[in-house]
């Protein structure tokens, strides 16, 4: 397990998206964690933003941006095959998407107390430290799988998606490249990440 997932989070009076976005960097989110967050603290953001200051303030659109990465596109980044490379880790995914949001939107703070917003990130802290035990419960067997079938790309996907969700970035840049080679193709798979 990751030493930053182990390691608590820090408790903050107040946060601002920049904050958040920086704690869930800590977390090592894969799509699933990430979408808890986006639910359970974002969304309610963005609806009194919307309500508030109206779809084209930039602190709107910003969250807006953020909620859809949170709940569909990081997700659909990694399911497609768009974060491929060994430097392809959640915290670089983040840090692409706070390139793009406007300055006034990192800088808005939360409404909601820093004692719920820290309670959601230490659950997801704690809920990505038991998806790390039982990927790697579940590591062996698609190993296996991989042994037992080393022409089919969907098993060597299967492969890359396991270990990206260990932190094994290395290895799933290097699974991805054998899927490739033997013919994968998002459009075809029928696998989708957790």
């Amino acid at each position: 397990m990751s030493e930053e997932i182990k390691r608590s989070l820090p408790r903050r009076e107040r946060y601002s998206i920049k904050d958040l976005l920086a704690d869930l960097k800590k977390i090592d989110p894969t799509p699933s964690v990430a979408y808890k967050v986006g639910t359970e603290v974002l969304y309610n953001e963005w609806t009194l933003c919307k309500t508030g200051l109206g779809d084209a303030h930039p602190v709107t659109v910003g969250l807006s941006q953020i909620l859809e990465f949170l709940q569909h596109g990081y997700e659909q980044m990694l399911v497609r095959g768009d974060m491929h490379r060994a430097r392809d880790t959640p915290a670089s995914a983040i840090n692409e998407l706070v390139k793009k949001v406007p300055s006034e939107a990192l800088e808005y703070n939360l409404e909601r107390s820093g004692d719920y917003v820290y309670g959601v990130l230490e659950t997801a802290r704690q809920e990505r430290a038991a998806e790390m035990e039982r990927y790697k419960k579940i590591e062996p067997g698609v190993r296996r799988e991989v042994e037992q079938s080393p022409k089919d790309p969907n098993v060597y996907n299967k492969l890359r998606l396991l270990l990206w969700f260990l932190g094994q970035h290395k290895e799933a840049s290097d699974a991805f490249q054998t899927a490739k080679k033997l013919g994968w193709d998002s459009t075809t798979s029928d696998l989708v990440a957790t």
